[in-house]
Order: C-alpha cells, then structure tokens, then sequence
C-alpha cells in the first residue's frame, strides 16, 4: 500500500490534510472519535451476518443504549459519509485497524445495503433496524464515491459494480433532476459530492465551471437559508477568496461539538470537515495569510 504521504502528494481522492502534531487539538479529536466507535463495536457487539461492519446512528441518553429499534435512528447505512470518514482517516494514517473499518463498512454498505438485482438495482436502502427496510430506495447510500476507495486501493471486484458512478459505455456523468431549477439541497455537499468536487475541478480544466462552483460556495448558506453546518463548502470559499473572516467564522464553528460524539453523523461530519479544513486553512490565514 502506498505511504499516506505519497497518497497526499498525489492527490488520491481529491484534498485531505496529513496529521500534524499529535498534540494538536483536532488531532486528538480526530483520534478519540475514532476509539470510541472502535469500542462502541466491542461493547455493543455491532456483528452478525447481516450487521457486521455497520455503525449505530444515535444514541440516546434516556435509555442509555443505541437506538436499535427506532426507525430512522438505527443502522446507519452510510448517512452523512461515514464510509468517506473512515477512508479518509485510513488515507491519512495508514493505520490497519482502520482500514479494517473502513474495509467492513465497505463490504456491508455495498452488498447489505444495496440491491444489485431487481427493480431497485442498483439503489441503496436508507438508515433503519433493518438494513434493507426503509422505503427509501436511493443512489446516495450505493454511489460510487462510497465504495471507490476500496476498488481502487484493492482492486476489488465484488465492488467494481458500484465504484464507476457513470456511463462506461460513453464515460459522462449525468444528472436526472430539471436543470432548470436551482437546488439547495445540502446533502450533496456533504455525502459526498464535496470530496468528487475537488477531484472533478483540477480535471476538468473548465474556469467558467470553477467559477460556478466558487460562487456557489461563497452563496450557499444565503442562498439556502439553512442552518445546516455545510463547512467544507464554507471553507472553500474562505480558502480560494484569502478571507480571514470567513476563516474564522468556519474554525469557530467546528468547534462547536463536543468532545465526545454520540450521534455517528456528527462523528462523521465533523471529522470530514475538520480533515478539509486543516489542509486548506491554516491558522496563519487568521493573520490575512494563506497557505
């Protein structure tokens, strides 16, 4: 396996920032949340042969256990990336206990939670008590930028089905919405959509698309009026105008976590953002300096 340090320099899977001193406070955050789910696996026991490398989506303080009979709250079936969290701590690290996370996470997303035959082919189910119940049948838990990074690091082929996300036949990526109409939607920036973004944009060569995606960036929050946290797109903005405010605005926000995550979508937004924002912003550009 290649060394994160030449995966960084090479830009696998888009921008993404290198540990830095392990005193650092998003560091140790970054680490701890990663144990504690480590341990949530052992202690709750988050095995079986249909369970087995999924992750709990909340947890709730009454009953003082995971909500593994509340629909909607249960499984988590990839909401919010958490594969992507996963990958990217493993990319960064190196650490084979998390890419055997990532890995499980992986194997049961892509065969549990989607369906590779019939009608629904090749949609995903999302989170509930079980997997494949929800009757929501969507692309976002059985897209490509999920499963990808396994595909490409291994070579796996029981995932190569679901790793392309685009017309092999013709090689171009299409949209199935009304092109016309303006969306505010906020779960593509941050199920993925961010991290292909920065991948696609170096690619594609395309200013006047660039551009676009700049101003959408810069515009998000006003143009949604959501209080939705969307700091990787905030941070982007922050980054490519040299905008001290804004820079300091998206720190501040990220620290309003606690330390300690019992929702698996916090753990996994949080710590995609903070893995962003620390390659991106450094905390000289609160002086009006930039990397």
């Amino acid at each position: 396996m290649p060394t994160p340090v030449y995966l960084h320099e090479k830009r696998a899977f888009g921008i993404w920032s290198l540990p830095n001193d392990t005193t650092d406070r998003v560091e140790q955050r970054l680490s701890l949340l990663i144990s504690d789910y480590q341990q949530y696996i052992e202690r709750y026991k988050w095995y079986g042969f249909w369970n087995y490398g999924d992750l709990m989506h909340t947890y709730d303080d009454e009953r003082g256990d995971w909500r593994y009979d509340v629909g909607g709250f249960a499984w988590d079936n990839t909401e919010l990336a958490t594969p992507m969290w996963l990958w990217y701590n493993f990319l960064r690290t190196g650490r084979s206990d998390i890419f055997r996370m990532a890995a499980a996470m992986t194997r049961h997303c892509s065969e549990v939670d989607t369906y590779h035959i019939g009608p629904w082919a090749p949609l995903g189910s999302r989170y509930n008590v079980t997997h494949w119940r929800c009757g929501a049948k969507e692309a976002r838990i059985s897209q490509a930028a999920f499963n990808r990074f396994f595909y490409y690091l291994t070579t796996d082929e029981r995932t190569g089905d679901l790793a392309k996300g685009y017309d092999p036949a013709t090689g171009r990526i299409t949209y199935d919405g009304d092109p016309s109409v303006r969306t505010t939607n906020h779960l593509f920036t941050i199920m993925g959509g961010f991290e292909v973004m920065n991948e696609l944009l170096p690619l594609t060569g395309d200013k006047a698309f660039e551009a676009c995606w700049l101003d959408f960036a810069r515009r998000y929050k006003q143009m949604a009026k959501s209080k939705f946290p969307v700091r990787r797109l905030e941070a982007y903005a922050a980054w490519r105008d040299r905008d001290p405010k804004r820079t300091a605005d998206v720190w501040d926000s990220l620290w309003k976590l606690s330390d300690r995550a019992s929702n698996t979508n916090n753990a996994a937004l949080w710590s995609l953002d903070a893995i962003y924002i620390q390659e991106v912003l450094q905390k000289n550009m609160l002086d009006g300096t930039a990397k």
